[in-house]
Order: C-alpha cells, then structure tokens, then sequence
C-alpha cells in the first residue's frame, strides 16, 4: 500500500505541477490550454482513486511523507477544476472512525497553513454566488469542517490521547458559525449535529470561545427558525439554493420540520451552558414582537412574514424558559413581567393569538413564584375559550378559530397535569366557569366541553378523597348516564339493522341545513358519550403515593403477593355504561356482513371504505397541506366522509376505551365474573368480516394494554380463552392472505410502473395486510418477552399513547415470560402460537420474518424440550428452510434464518433421526455430508477439540446453502470457469553447470583470454 500511495501522490504533485505551468502561463496557446487539460483530467482521475482508499487505508499512508496528502489537498481546494475532487478525499478522511490514536493526526488540519487553505477556499465559494458546482463544494467543505469537529470531540480529553485546545480553534469556531448562517438551509443543517456535540462535551463546552460565541450562535439560530425558503418563493435568499436543494415545497417542508427539531436540540443543549443568554434574548424577542402593531383587519395567512416571525419566536422561546426556571436562580421577576407583557396582547387575528397562547404556556412555571398572577392568567385562557369573530356560530367558526378555543383548552389540561398544587385553589373558579360554558348550548363544542372536562377530572385527582371524587365523577358522568342508558340507544345497539336505521346508514343525506337532522344529532349523542367515558377512563386516577392511597381509601384489598388491590373513583360509574360499550363493538362487527352492507343507501355505499388519509398512512406517504391553512369546516365536508369519520373513529374509540379500562380500573376489572366470556361473545365476534385496516385497532389499541396490565392470577381465567380464540382466527385469516399474496407475485408482472402500482387497490391491500401482521407478531412478542405483568398502576400516566407503547425486548437469551410459560402449557394455543411463528418466516416480508425469528429463537427450547411427534420435529425445520428459500436473498435475513435453523436441527437431531431426510431434500447435501456433520458437531458428546459456535455454524450453512434463497439477478446466472492462462514472459532454462576436469588437455581459451597481446 506504501508503493502505491506513494504512486499515486508522485501522479498527483506531477500533474498538478504541469497543469498550473500550462494553464497559468503568461503565454499560454491552444496547444498549451490542450496539455492544462490532459494534466486536469489525470489529476481528476488521481483524486477519484484515492476516494477508494482513504476511507479504510491504515492512518500512516494518509499521514506519510510529513502529511504530504494532507497539504496538497489544502492546497488544491483553492483550484477551480480540482476543487470538489480534493474537497471529497477530504471529507472521506477526516470522516474515518478508528481509535483515538489514529484520529489524532487528523488535526494537523488545524495547523495555521491548512486551517488558513480552507476557509480562504470557503469565503472564495461563498463569494462566488450561486452556482451548482461551487455549491456542491460547499457542501463537501461543510462536512469536512463538521467531520474535523467530531474527530476533535472524540479525542479531546480522551484517556488513551493527550489532546487538548487545538491551534486555530477560534477561527474554526467562526468558519462553522459561518456555516450556520448560510442561506442555504442544507449547510445550516450539517452543523447542527457538531453544535449539539461542542455543548454536551465535557471539555469543548468549558472552552472560552465556545461559549463565547454562543450569544451569536443563538442569534443566529433565532434568524433560521423562521420558515423561509420554500422553492416555490422568491422572498428569501435561502429560496434559490431550495430549488437546487428541494423538488417540491412539500419536501422542503418535511426537511425544515425535522431541521428545526435539530435547532431546537442544538439551543436545549447550549442552554446547559449558558441558559441566562438564551433567556435574554428569548425575552427581547418576545418582547418585539409584542410591540409590533398588528395592521389591517384581515386575518393573516400562515405565510405572512408576521406569523412565520412569531411561529419562528415562539419555538425558541418554548426551548428556552424551560431550563430557565429549572436553575438554582431562575430568572422570576424579568419572567413575570414578560408574562404580564403577553397577558395584555391584545390581536383578533386567530394565527397570532395561537402563538401568544404558546408563549404563555412557555411561562406558567413562573407561577410557582408569583401566583396572584395565576387568576389574570385563567381569566386570558378562558377568553381564548370562547373566542371567535362577529357572526360566527359553533357551525360556522373558522378552522384557525377552532384551533385557537382548543389550543386554550389544552393549556388548561397541561397546567392541570403539570402544576396541579397551583390549580386546585382555583378549583371551584374553574368549575364554576366550564359549567357555565357547558349549559350553554351554542358556545362549546363537543371536544371544548370534553377537554375541559378532563382539566377538571385532573384537579380531582389530587382531592385525594375517594368518597368525593366518586361523588364528583358521578355528577360528570350523569347526563352521560341518562343518553348512554337511554331504551332509544339500546334499541339501536341491539342489532346491526337497527343501528344502520339509527345513524342513517339506510336513508339518503340531509343536505339542506335548515332541515331537522334527526340521525345526525343521533350520530353526535354517540360520539359524545364514547368521547365522555373515554376521557374519565383516561384522567381518573388514585394516588400515586401509597399511604395517601390508603388514608384517601382507595385500597380495596391485597393481592397473593402483597400488592394493594386499588380502586377508582369511576368504577361504580364507569361500569354500568360498559355493557352498552361491549354491545355497540358487537353490532359495529355485524356492520360488514355483506346482508348488512346491502341495506345501505346508495349514497353511504362506501361509508365502510379506508379514508383518504388512512390509505395514505398505510403507504407512508406523509400528506402535506401547504396551500395555506386549512379552513374548510366540518358542516361542509360530504356527507360521505363525515360517515365514513364517524364509523371509524368510533370504532376505534371503543377499542381506546376497553385499553384504559384495564389499567384505570385495574384488578376489579380483570376479575369481573365471565369477562372472558363478556369479551368473546362482543369484541371478537364475526371477526372474519371485519376488514384488515379495521382490525390493527384491536390488536394495537385493546389486546397490548389489556394483556400488559392483567394481573397473573388472571392469565388463566382471562388471556388464555381469549388468546385461543384470537390466535387460532389469525393464523387462518394471514395464512390465506399471504397465500394469495404469494401467488398473486408468481403470476403478476411487473408492466405496470411505480405511479400505477402505488395507486392500485391490489398494492395497498398487500401493504395492509403487512402492516396487520406486524403487528400481531409485536403482540405474540409481548406475550413471551414481556417482563413481570404489571400488577399495580398507581405511577402510570393514562393516556392514549399508552396502546402505542412498545413493550421492550431484551435480547435473543432472554428468558420466556411466565405468561408465555402459561401460553406455552395449553396444548392448542401452543400449537397455533408456534404454527403462526415459524410460518411468518417465509411470508413475503423481511420485517415480518425478523420479527418471527426473533419470538422463534425464544420458544424454540421451550418447544422442542416437550416430546415431538415426528411430523412436528420436521416440519419445524422445514418452515424455517422455506424462510431461507424465500429471505435467503436478504443479509441479515439470511444469517438470523441460518442460526435459527442450526440451533432447530442441533435441539432436535438427538432425539429424532427422522430429520436428516429433510436436509437430504436440499440440492447437493448429501447422506455422507449429513453423516459426517452429525458425528463431529452434534452426535459427539466428548468432543476431544470442541468447535465453536460460529464454525458449527458456518459448516452448517455450507450444508443447507442449496435451499438459501438468491436474488432475481443471480438465480440464472452461468457460473465462469476462467482456466490458467500461460504465462506471458517464458524465463529461458539454465544451462547445466560442467565442472572443470583439472586433469583435461582441452583449452577453454582462458589463457588467450588475460594474455596482454
């Protein structure tokens, strides 16, 4: 490798040389300019071969030669034709991992040539304009800066290296901040990664520069918050690199979301270090916007420079004053006044108001110190409540005005949550002013009341008297009580006809607003009682702590361990109104019988099919509204789609109420007489109609949280009849879905493109029906690597987000969860569970074959410990090789499917011979192959020289590499035979050596030979 970099650079400093005298010279001809461009282009070529080596070459041939490679690069950089080539063979070697030893050298590029070399050659290309090639440079510049940063983070302060400040630093310092402030918001990105690493370092972050060139990073960073940019405008000079950037205002969008959650990132860091200076200059802006006059009556639009300023502004102040007030002197009185400040905004523009609402939820901690604010602060929050424009009425309010009434109502929640011991003196002020707005018909909407609602169940919570709450609860939930009981509501959820007719399924629309709209006020009843008990589920709590629990009396007993058996408040409420819950589930599922569907009118004809924006979700496509803010109002969407939102969202506000159910009510619940039988004959009744995208719901949602928090005296009596049913209905419904996918690859093309395919019925019920299966594997997963049950859930926060919540997975040795021993024991369900598993590893999808494998490794022991009968022993092995068929394409695929099949055959081949007869299936294993491996890895039990893992491995997989999957392009491919070719310089044979006879007469001419004639 020294020979040939040492090639290589003799190339580059050659040509480079030759180059520069041809094309500099005073005299240049044409013939010249020809020889400047040869030389150019070998030069090229030599930098293009050395980004095929610098990455992984061994640090001294980088740094040979007095760090000659280094230098000629620094040097290069300032060569219009060369520029970008050295500018890459850069960034590709100070962005080399290794250890702390070999990045060291790599700060030699801090050294006054080379640091002076780069960012002379980034003010030259910053200086030139815009220009695609130059701002290609830039960007490799960038990365080569931000790369050098990262090595110097690694290093700097490390055990194994003495390094400190380097030379230059400063002036580094400066080159990334100018960086940062470029317009192109690609650059600005790159350096946010290196910001956040300088403030977290332990030493970078103490270093004088560094901190102080934060107030200028922050100023800066204020600037780039504001959404400017957009390809499609010209307002900004960040506009022209977007379009060279960025396709589309949608990608550029998508891209300034998440760069923006990097400032954010990049700020919450620097005020570790300095959070005075963020809040100064937090404040100054707030306050300058404050005091901008709001112009003209017309409401503003989200592009107007204005609210992209306050959008900009209220992001970092949210960054901000939260590590303001989490210091040992936080900054109460310049808080307070600001708070004060923001209290007497006044601005009826709705975009505005939004973002002074952020502000003042910004600032609700300073309360904690002045709290005769709080009343002015509640009085501002309940004025934004019942916002709105002259004429408006609770049908016609604009979307911007609705979001504004309910982002009021939020904050109330937050500060109910976060900072209850503030609210409760406020408690009666509160309820007194929702109750006032809740009599009032045509003030609240039904998610304002609801909202609300759950600020006051959240102060109730802290009443810490199990006696009141329930009162109180009992009071919230009666007028729910007397609808959701109501024989009209019972009636209809009696039969699937009956709700049909209830909902006006079955009859034409009302389009005509002045016309009484009976089912429509039937359908809005509905949604409020689910949305009502849905909220008290999820905001009742007892406390958290256990001797409050106990003096409050919300201890109802004592578990077989010892736990305290809790009770809620809601359960004497709650539970009468469940029965209608588990009735309207039953007759939502009786919805998709096809007699059912035939009684819809023509005009609800697809009131069951998926929504826009589920279709899109299942894809991964992200719908972006960029047209401006969305205005269009719930009364003037089509009837269609308000049925078809109304099916769905109730459908899966059901699920959401059975989830919280189990943690909210806990033991009482779970050990309920007949639960299981409750739930069998309602929740998963006539599940073979029900379509995919309406089933992830009750695995997602329901199954995960009530499975998470059963108590383990109830796994038997609860999971275990539920579980066999659900189990054994899956794996018939994803056998033939993935049989008719399977097919449906075999015969199909591929003539349709991209755009057809995405937009085909046929791709998205392919996509569904993945998406469906991982989630079932997720749940079998929780089953068996679940830690201990959760018997208690006093410290949890209920919330929605609880059903999306991962059940983390340990590794690959982890031992099987007691539930999953208790699944495992029951002869079907471990029948079906198995079946399900090791079938998913040759369904057509890489991520569900991951998944599998993973609960597959974890059972298999567990399985194969059990007496097998012969067919079962094969046919596990089996479905693992078919996986291999169909994945074997896949990498990593391929080597979980491989360990997984060694560690099947090496369980089983002791105690079932029958076995081989599968491996002697396989192209090219052989009965001796077999024999062979068997004796010397698995048979031995005294193995004189043990192999290891990796070689059993690796023999094995040579064994079975007949039935490994290949790629399309390889399957058919004509393996080459290349034969020794002769050689192309024949060394000529020596002649033999003959020994000088002494005796001989014969003269050999020597004598002539040195004779002076």
């Amino acid at each position: 490798m020294t020979e040939i970099f040492t090639f290589f650079m003799d190339l580059l400093l050659t040509h480079t040389t030759q180059y520069r005298q041809f094309a500099l010279g005073s005299s240049s001809t044409d013939d010249d300019r020809n020889k400047a461009l040869a030389h150019c282009r070998v030069a090229q070529s030599v930098l293009l071969a050395f980004t095929g080596y610098v990455e992984w070459v061994q640090i001294q041939h980088i740094t040979a030669q007095d760090n000659s490679l280094l230098r000629s690069l620094c040097v290069l950089l300032s060569d219009r034709e060369l520029k970008v080539g050295a500018a890459e063979v850069l960034q590709l070697i100070v962005n080399r991992k290794g250890k702390a030893e070999d990045r060291k050298p790599l700060l030699e590029l801090f050294s006054e040539d080379a640091m002076s070399l780069i960012l002379g050659a980034a003010e030259s290309a910053a200086a030139e304009g815009i220009d695609e090639k130059n701002y290609i440079f830039l960007k490799h510049l960038c990365h080569v800066l931000t790369g050098l940063g990262v090595q110097l983070g690694v290093i700097w302060g490390s055990s194994s290296v003495s390094v400190g400040r380097p030379p230059n630093f400063e002036k580094y310092l400066q080159a990334i901040l100018a960086f940062t402030s470029h317009p192109s918001v690609y650059l600005k990105d790159l350096t946010q990664t290196l910001w956040v690493l300088f403030f977290r370092h332990e030493h970078i972050s103490k270093d004088a520069d560094v901190i102080s060139c934060i107030p200028e990073f922050l100023t800066i960073t204020m600037k780039n918050l504001i959404k400017y940019g957009f390809p499609s405008q010209d307002n900004h000079p960040s506009c022209a690199y977007s379009v060279l950037d960025f396709d589309s205002d949608e990608e550029f969008n998508h891209f300034f979301n998440n760069f923006r959650a990097h400032q954010i990132e990049s700020v919450r860091q620097c005020n570790r270090v300095k959070p005075l200076v963020a809040f100064q200059l937090a404040k100054e802006w707030l306050q300058k916007q404050l005091s901008i006059p709001v112009a003209g009556k017309e409401p503003y639009s989200q592009f107007s420079p204005l609210v992209l300023e306050w959008d900009g502004m209220t992001s970092f102040v949210e960054c901000v004053m939260a590590k303001a007030f989490s210091i040992d002197d936080p900054p109460v009185a310049e808080s307070t006044q600001l708070l004060q400040e923001v209290l007497k905004y006044q601005t009826q523009d709705p975009l505005l108001l939004s973002c002074a609402l952020t502000c003042i939820s910004a600032l609700f901690p300073v309360l904690k110190y002045s709290p005769d604010v709080l009343a002015t602060v509640l009085q501002r929050l309940f004025e934004c409540v019942v916002f709105s424009m002259p004429g408006q009425t609770k049908k016609t309010r604009s979307r911007p005005i609705q979001n504004v009434r309910r982002h009021a109502c939020s904050i109330l929640v937050r500060s109910c949550k976060d900072f209850p011991a503030l609210m409760i003196p406020f408690f009666n002020n509160v309820y007194d002013k929702v109750k006032s707005l809740s009599d009032d018909p045509e003030e609240l909407t039904q998610l304002e009341k609801i909202t609300l609602t759950e600020a006051l169940i959240l102060l109730s919570n802290h009443g810490k008297n199990y006696e009141q709450q329930k009162k109180f609860l009992a009071e919230l939930l009666q007028p729910v009580q007397v609808m959701w009981l109501s024989d009209t509501i019972k009636q209809a959820f009696s039969s699937a006809e009956k709700f049909i007719h209830h909902v006006g399924l079955d009859d034409s629309p009302v389009l005509d607003p002045s016309v009484n709209d009976a089912v429509g006020w039937n359908r809005s009843s509905i949604v409020y009682c689910i949305n009502m008990i849905l909220a008290i589920l999820k905001r009742s709590r007892w406390p958290t702590d256990l001797e409050e629990a106990r003096q409050g009396g919300f201890i109802a007993g004592v578990m077989s361990n010892d736990s305290p058996i809790y009770r809620n408040p809601c359960m004497s409420s709650i539970s009468v109104l469940l029965d209608n819950v588990f009735s309207l589930i039953r007759t939502i599922n009786h919805l998709w019988l096809p007699e059912m569907r035939s009684r819809l009118s023509p005009e609800f004809s697809k009131a069951y099919d998926m929504q826009e924006h589920e279709k899109l979700a299942a894809l991964g496509i992200n719908p972006v509204n960029l047209t401006g803010e969305q205005t269009e109002l719930r009364s003037n969407k089509p009837p269609l789609e308000k049925m078809q939102n109304f099916i769905a969202v109730n459908h899966d506000n059901c699920y959401h109420i059975l989830a919280n159910v189990g943690p909210s009510l806990g033991h009482e619940f779970y050990t309920a007489p007949k639960l299981a039988h409750v739930l069998l004959n309602s929740v998963f009744v006539n599940l073979e109609h029900v379509p995919d995208y309406r089933l992830r719901p009750l695995i997602r949602v329901f199954l995960r949280t009530f499975i998470q928090h059963c108590p383990n005296e109830c796994h038997c009596t609860v999971l275990v009849p539920i579980l066999s049913h659900m189990c054994s209905f899956m794996i018939h419904k994803l056998s033939a879905k993935w049989d008719v996918i399977h097919k449906r690859n075999e015969v199909s093309g591929s003539s349709q493109d991209a755009e057809d395919d995405l937009e085909s019925q046929e791709v998205l019920d392919d996509q569904v029906t993945r998406l469906l299966t991982r989630d079932y594997l997720d749940l079998i997963s929780q089953l068996f690597k679940m830690g201990k049950t959760v018997e208690s859930t006093a410290s949890m926060e209920m919330g929605e987000e609880e059903a999306e919540t991962m059940v983390t997975l340990g590794d690959d040795k982890a031992s099987i969860s007691e539930l999953g021993k208790c699944l495992l024991d029951d002869q079907n369900l471990c029948e079906t569970l198995v079946l399900t598993t090791f079938s998913a590893l040759s369904w057509a999808d890489t991520t569900t074959c991951m998944k599998a494998v993973n609960i597959c490794k974890l059972i298999l022991l567990q399985v194969t410990s059990k007496p097998l009968q012969p067919e079962a022993a094969s046919g596990l092995l089996i479905m693992i090789l078919r996986g291999l068929q169909v994945h074997g394409q896949h990498d990593t695929c391929q080597s979980a499917l491989v360990g997984l099949a060694f560690e099947a055959y090496d369980a089983i081949r002791p105690h079932h011979t029958e076995i081989v007869s599968v491996l002697l299936q396989i192209p090219g294993c052989t009965q001796d192959a077999v024999q062979k491996f068997d004796d010397r890895f698995i048979l031995q039990s005294t193995p004189s020289k043990p192999a290891g893992e990796k070689r059993r491995k690796d023999v094995f997989k040579k064994l079975i590499s007949g039935v490994i999957g290949q790629p399309l392009g390889q399957q058919f491919k004509r393996e080459v035979h290349i034969r020794n070719l002769p050689e192309l310089f024949k060394t000529p044979k020596k002649r033999p050596l003959v020994p000088l006879d002494p005796a001989s007469s014969e003269d050999l001419g020597l004598v002539t030979l040195f004779s002076g004639d």
